[in-house]
Order: C-alpha cells, then sequence, then structure tokens
C-alpha cells in the first residue's frame, strides 16, 4: 500500500515526506517487523526495536520525533480507530463470517465444537486485530463484543434462540441434564436445564453449519458451576453435601439462578454471598450460595482456608 492511500484510509497525519513511498505490511507487534513493514505503536522502546529491523513507516498518538527521515511518520489521534478502518479495508478482500454471540453460548461454543474450524475474539481489540488479519481467506469469527462487530463488519449474524429443541428430555436434575438427541441417550451432561435453552441454540447453530461437535464435552464452566462443601467448607465429591457453593462469573445471571433454585428446590436455603471473606460462609446457615467469582479463585480460596486450618491443628 502507498503512504498516500494509507493516510487517506486511516486519516492519519504524514510528518514527512520521505524518498521511499509504500509499505508492505502492517504490524503492531515489534519483534515481528520486517524490512519494509508499517509499524504501529505508542513505545517508544518497541518503536525503535521497529526501526532497527528495517521498518518502512512509524504510526503513532505521540509527537515523535523525526530521527530518520528516509521512513515515513504519521500522526494519529487514535490508533485503535487507525486499525479498525485498516481492518475494514482487509475484509473486503477476505471471505469471513462475523457471529455475535451472548457469553453463555460463546462458552459452549468453545466447549463443544471442534476450534480447529473457528475463531474467537476477545475484548483486546489489537489481539482481534492481529487475530483476523493472520487468518487465512476463509473463517467464522465468534464475538460477543457487539459494538466492535458493528465496527468492523456491520453484516455480522447473530445466534438465534432455536425455535425447537432438539432434545427430549429424560430427567433433570438442578445442575445435571438428561435427554435424548437424534435417538441417543446423554446422560448427565454437566449443564443445568436452566441453561439448556442456551445449548440448544448452539448445537441448532452447528448443525445449521455442518460443524463437527460433541455435546459430551460440554461441562461446568464460567456460570452456575456448583462446588460442594460441608460445614468447614471443605471440598466434597459432587452431590456428596447437603451444602454448595454456586461460582458465577456474570452478575446478571445471579437473579434468574436464585429465582430458578427456589421454584426448583424451594425446601433450600438459598442466599447471595456479596462478602469477600468467604471464611464468612462457615457462619451461615445455606444450602445454595451463590457468588460473583470464578471457579478457579473460588477453589484457590478453599484450598486456602483448608490449609489455615490444618497449620493450626498443628
Amino acid at each position: 500500500m502507498t503512504f498516500e492511500n494509507f493516510s487517506r484510509l486511516t486519516l492519519a497525519t504524514a510528518l514527512n515526506t520521505p524518498s521511499i513511498s509504500s509499505f508492505n505490511r502492517v504490524q503492531i507487534d515489534p519483534k515481528k517487523v520486517n524490512r519494509g513493514d508499517l509499524f504501529i505503536s505508542n513505545s517508544k522502546e518497541d518503536i525503535e526495536l521497529a526501526l532497527q529491523l528495517e521498518a518502512y513507516a512509524i504510526v503513532s498518538e505521540k509527537d515523535l520525533e523525526i530521527i530518520d527521515k528516509e521512513i515515513a511518520w504519521f500522526k494519529t489521534t487514535s490508533i485503535d480507530d487507525v486499525l479498525i478502518r485498516l481492518l475494514r479495508f482487509t475484509l473486503l478482500e477476505k471471505d469471513f463470517r462475523f457471529i455475535l454471540a451472548d457469553s453463555i453460548q460463546l462458552e459452549l461454543i468453545q466447549k463443544i465444537a471442534d476450534k480447529k474450524q473457528l475463531y474467537f475474539l476477545n475484548s483486546d481489540e489489537k489481539q482481534n486485530y492481529k487475530k483476523i488479519i493472520n487468518t487465512e481467506k476463509t473463517a467464522i469469527f465468534f464475538s460477543k463484543d457487539e459494538e466492535f462487530l458493528k465496527r468492523i463488519f456491520p453484516e455480522y449474524e447473530s445466534i438465534l434462540k432455536a425455535e425447537t429443541s432438539p432434545f427430549d428430555m429424560v430427567k433433570s436434575g438442578l445442575f445435571l441434564s438428561s435427554f435424548i438427541y437424534k435417538n441417543e441417550i446423554y446422560k448427565d451432561i454437566k449443564i443445568s436445564p436452566l441453561f439448556l435453552d442456551n445449548l440448544a441454540s448452539i448445537v441448532t447453530f452447528l448443525e445449521k453449519n455442518s460443524f463437527v461437535f460433541d455435546i459430551r464435552r460440554c461441562n461446568f464452566g464460567s456460570f452456575f458451576h456448583p462446588v460442594f462443601v460441608n460445614k468447614n467448607l471443605d471440598i466434597k465429591s459432587f452431590g456428596k453435601s447437603q451444602s454448595l457453593i454456586i461460582c458465577e462469573s456474570d452478575k446478571s445471571l445471579i437473579e434468574k439462578e436464585i429465582l430458578y433454585l427456589k421454584k426448583n428446590a424451594p425446601w433450600a436455603k438459598t442466599i447471595y454471598f456479596e462478602d469477600s471473606d468467604i471464611l464468612k460462609l462457615k457462619e451461615i446457615e445455606f444450602n445454595f450460595a451463590i457468588i460473583k467469582i470464578t471457579y478457579d479463585k473460588l477453589i484457590q480460596e478453599l484450598e486456602k482456608i483448608e490449609q489455615k486450618e490444618q497449620t493450626l491443628l498443628f
């Protein structure tokens, strides 16, 4: 691409007129810069490395000293805007699909689908830029960031709720589901009936698009993840205690989960525990304690409590 076209496309301002007039590729990782590339960064150290690797152009929001007049220097008000504009231009040449999924759908897809066929974007726009740019011409990307998808690809699709469930329920517990799918019994799948509609929408989508998947890979994740404990908060095997802590990473789901538990287990004492000191749960009577915490973090906290108590014994 010529520097003139780059400036028109991104609205970045050219600060000088070098003898060279074009560049090869765009890089945002200084270690991957090759001779002839355009490098985008606000880091002085990264820019120095890019210059050592013979970048042909530097783009930054900073007021940088033009230390090499033989290459092009550009000033921009927003690196993110430059990357988005470049990305939209690049997408004109590629056969990509972008799919909007909510957080539960996104997690379920990553659990059950063959991920070699699919790509997943996160909240880091620079990482997303690198992933998209470095992907071959045909690909499907999933994201829960609707604003990002609107900016780069307004024709994005959404995963719709399944009109009819592909599952025939056999039985269900509070946290496990058993059902028939395509004349095969799937017993005690690790997903609550509360979220079976989400799984149905994913399975319907994957079927429609002929993707390989395995429902048996479904497992407790960041939402509604039960951890059974005794009164001392020692971790017990699944179903081996009358008390359990439920990890939930999405606060917006907590009210829905409390209503579900109260409806389906009216006998149980259900609480929403907001205190950061999990040790205080020892002082509270509960059957279900929902906490906004990740599973890994909860396990760490419970193990700390157990180690502390063992130390006190000796």
